[in-house]
């Protein structure tokens, strides 16, 4: 299972270009449904946990999305 979290979250970090990409995690993130948005933000912490690991980094002309998430998530 760790083995599929990290590859997973990796290949979502890499490819994840717009927003848009995350919009099914920003959804599960702000769900009412408790077991939903917990395993949206633990999604999240892998994503970003990847993006960090892989480099990709957080803000800058090549961050890709990740300060729009954080300004997004801030108004959840």
């Amino acid at each position: 299972m760790e083995i599929a979290t990290v590859v997973g979250t990796s290949v979502a970090a890499e490819m994840t270009r717009t927003l848009d990409d995350l919009t099914p995690l920003i959804a599960a993130i702000r769900s009412e449904d408790q077991p939903r948005r917990l395993l949206g933000e633990q999604v999240l912490g892998h994503v970003l946990g990847s993006v960090d690991t892989l480099g990709l980094g957080f803000v800058g002309t090549h961050a890709g999305p990740w300060a729009a998430l954080a300004a997004e998530l801030s108004n959840a």
